[in-house]
């Protein structure tokens, strides 16, 4: 067996928690797409505007 399985073996792993429980991070990006959707909806008529 190579030193490196041995070692990775007898290694403890290491586990880093999450700032946030995982759920809000799907609410944070859905709050943020909605928020660019309204961004996006408030320009929906303005290149019609210039012709």
């Amino acid at each position: 067996m190579s030193q490196a399985l041995v070692l990775a073996a007898t290694t403890p792993e290491h586990h880093t928690e999450l700032p946030l429980p995982p759920l809000m991070y799907g609410v944070i990006a859905i709050t943020v797409f909605i928020a660019l959707l309204g961004l996006v909806w408030t320009f929906r008529g303005s290149s019609n505007k210039h012709h």
